[in-house]
């Protein structure tokens, strides 16, 4: 899983959302820990990502997954609004 680990801090938001995808589909243990690093990068723009991120936490059963869901809820960026009722 090292290669997610390179892609997952790459410059285009798209290649960072499929390196969190794949090793949640795997059911590997560092999909969480990539998860969370990319929920807390300081970007503006990675809204995906963090759409992303919460697929993963709740693909592979995070306890995390009901503390960014209510993050999620206050953020202002569109498509947000929702979330914690999907």
């Amino acid at each position: 899983m090292c290669w997610c680990r390179m892609y997952a801090h790459d410059g285009w938001d798209y290649v960072r959302r499929l390196s969190l995808e794949s090793p949640a589909i795997l059911g590997s243990s560092a999909a969480e820990r990539l998860a969370l690093e990319a929920w807390a990068r300081p970007d503006q723009h990675q809204q995906w990502t963090r759409m992303m991120v919460l697929w993963c936490l709740g693909r592979v059963g995070s306890s995390a997954l009901d503390g960014m869901l209510d993050e999620a809820a206050v953020d202002g960026r569109s498509g947000w609004s929702g979330m914690r009722n999907n």
